[in-house]
Formats: C-alpha cells, sequence, structure tokens
C-alpha cells in the first residue's frame, strides 16, 4: 500500500500510547481513522484533539460481538476499512504461582482473543477485496521473558505465533501484514487496572508497590510512542512484516534463540 491517502484505518486500544500515536501519524499522512478504545474518557479526549478525520467507538476487543459492532460503525461512517491495527493490550504483573486464574483469563482475552476477533471481523472482507493491510501489535515479550510478567509474555508469544501463522496463509491475497515488537515505549501498560472491567475481578498486580513502581518506571523513561508509529506507517507503505521499533532489544532476542540453537546442537537436534 504506497498510497495511503484517502485510506480509513481501524486502530483498537487507539485511545492512549502507541495507539493513539498511530492514529496521530495516518492522520498527518492524509488517512481517516476510527478509534476504538474501552476507555470511554480517554476515547473522548483522543477523538476531540484528532478532530474531524478520527471517529471514536467503545469498544471491549475481549467481546467478539464489540468488535463486529466496531467493523459495523466503520463502514457506515467511511465506507470502507483500508488498514486495521490490532494494539489493544493490557498486563498484570506478578510471579506465575501468584497471578490468580481470573487475572491469566483477563489478560489472554484481550490481548489474544482480541487479536483473533479483529482478523475474524476485518481479515475476510479484505481478502475477498484483494486488499488491505492488517498491523498486529505483538512485543519483543513475543520472543524473550521478564520476571513478573508470565501473563503477558505468554499473551504476546501466542500473538507472534498467529501473526506468522496468518502471514503463510495471506501469501498471494492481495492482504499486507506486519507484527509490530516493541520494546519500552511511554504507554500506560503497566497501569491496566484502569480499564480493567468491573466484571472481571481478581488482583491486577500482585508485587510490591516499589517493584510496580519500577515496572513504570521503565516504560515512562522508555521510547516516545511517534517512533512507533512511524515505523508501523512506513511497514505498510514498504509491506514490511517484521516491525522492531526499539534500539537495543536486539541482545533480549538473540540471546533466547541462542539458548535454544545451543541447546539443539547438544542434543543432536540442529
Amino acid at each position: 500500500m504506497s498510497e495511503l491517502h484517502g485510506n480509513v484505518a481501524v486502530i483498537t486500544g487507539g485511545a492512549s500510547g502507541i495507539g493513539l500515536a498511530m492514529a496521530r501519524r495516518f492522520i498527518a499522512a492524509g488517512m481517516h481513522v476510527v478509534i476504538a478504545d474501552i476507555d470511554s474518557s480517554a476515547l473522548a479526549a483522543s477523538v476531540a484533539e484528532l478532530g474531524d478525520h478520527a471517529n471514536g467507538v467503545e469498544c471491549d476487543v475481549a467481546d467478539a460481538g464489540s468488535v463486529e459492532a466496531l467493523r459495523a460503525a466503520a463502514i457506515e461512517r467511511f465506507g470502507r476499512v483500508d488498514v486495521v491495527c490490532l494494539n489493544a493490550g493490557v498486563a498484570a504483573i506478578g510471579l506465575t504461582t501468584e497471578t490468580d486464574v481470573a487475572s491469566w483469563r483477563w489478560v489472554l482475552d484481550v490481548n489474544v482473543l482480541g487479536v483473533v476477533h479483529g482478523i475474524h471481523s476485518f481479515v475476510p472482507p479484505m481478502v475477498a477485496n484483494r486488499a488491505g493491510h492488517v498491523v498486529i501489535t505483538a512485543s519483543s515479550s513475543g520472543f524473550s521473558t521478564t520476571w513478573g510478567l508470565s501473563a503477558y509474555t505468554a499473551s504476546k508469544h501466542a500473538v507472534v505465533g498467529i501473526g506468522a501463522t496468518l502471514d503463510l496463509e495471506l501469501r498471494g491475497s492481495g492482504v499486507g501484514l506486519s507484527i509490530l515488537c516493541p520494546g519500552a515505549f511511554r504507554t500506560g501498560i503497566f497501569e491496566s487496572d484502569r480499564v480493567r472491567p468491573d466484571d472481571r475481578p481478581g488482583e491486577t498486580y500482585t508485587v510490591s508497590d516499589s517493584t510496580l513502581s519500577r515496572y513504570r518506571s521503565a516504560v515512562n523513561n522508555g521510547e516516545d510512542p511517534s517512533v512507533a508509529a512511524q515505523a508501523v506507517l512506513n511497514a505498510i507503505i514498504d509491506k514490511r512484516l517484521w516491525v522492531f521499533p526499539s534500539p537495543g532489544i536486539g541482545s533480549t532476542i538473540t540471546d533466547r534463540f541462542d539458548e535454544v540453537r545451543a541447546a539443539l546442537v547438544e542434543q543432536g537436534g540442529a
């Protein structure tokens, strides 16, 4: 997709962080955007900032019907969807043994099934039209591990696998795919408790306040989300599958690959 002016993008988790940065960048490129978010107040504020080229839809990506309604709203407003960014995500923080099952279900429902719901709603019409582009927000955590982020890491490993499989299935279809794998960016990912629905009980953070503060500090000192947004725009134009916008994350990923490769060689599987 070399010409994006006039195209329509739908962005889940679009009211803050990388999602909002993508909306800003897309609009600057002459696109129309539909931003979807479960946070109604942030959604209203973001739409007001973005202006006439944006429309907001309250959406819970963990609910397949809500995602289907999002697509219908986008079609009603703009008549088409050219790009869909499946970006919504949440995180629970705690040891694997201490993160409650309700929190596991919530993280997996949003981060994994939210992507699946988006694929089911948006991709078949794109394939039928032999045009469009899908952006899936994974994470560098889809290739590496971090203490206390078991549920989040599991979800992002799953998203990487879903995206890579979808890439195989979309080849020759006319539909492009990019998998965004950011490291630490200035987002509210470690403030996910603010968007946890009342009907999703559980303890989002089972770590000490000082540990939680360190996690939040890491993202607060991370890259500006606009860097990821520009990388996504470039990937759509260049039809690039893997998008790694964070400098310095390579070693965290290659260390895992080196560890696996060494085990393969040791055990005769290489």
